[in-house]
């Protein structure tokens, strides 16, 4: 199953994540889910607290609760926040896939998670927590030097 940020807004992340999903149905060679997230309509909006932004989330999460319910969704593809309390957010739905002994595949966009973790104990911990024993797929060699402090590396692609 997928959890996916997707457009609007189109960002470099949904417009890759969209990317990804929809060629993954082109080849008809796998059975998949997807859950679609977008918390802003307009770039605008990104960043900013609106209402509609925590009903969204209960939704996504009892969405992801019933998913993992399922005995055949096996692994789950999400691409999280990285940073603030928009990483908080994510990570009570990739520990809830974890308490279903999920397989998780996180996309990680972006940098800054060895900065944070090393101003941070608690962001340093709630890291390893979310992101260790989790497949990680990041956007370069740079970013997986980054990465290495708070977090395993072997299951970094």
């Amino acid at each position: 199953m997928f959890i996916l940020k997707i457009p609007p807004p189109l960002t470099g992340a949904t417009f890759i994540n969209k990317l990804v999903f929809d060629s993954l149905l082109f080849t008809n060679s796998f059975n998949i889910k997807k859950l679609g997230v977008s918390y802003s309509k307009s770039i605008n909006k990104l960043g900013k607290f609106n209402i509609n932004k925590p009903i969204k989330f209960i939704y996504l999460f009892f969405k992801t609760l019933f998913a993992c319910c399922n005995i055949k969704t096996k692994t789950i593809y999400f691409q999280p926040s990285i940073s603030g309390i928009t990483y908080i957010r994510d990570l009570l739905i990739i520990l809830l896939c974890k308490f279903f002994r999920k397989k998780i595949i996180l996309h990680l966009h972006g940098k800054g998670i060895q900065t944070i973790a090393k101003k941070s104990r608690l962001y340093s911990f709630l890291y390893r927590l979310g992101l260790n024993n989790s497949f990680l797929i990041v956007l370069s060699e740079f970013q997986k030097k980054t990465l290495t402090s708070p977090i395993q590396k072997k299951y970094m692609f």
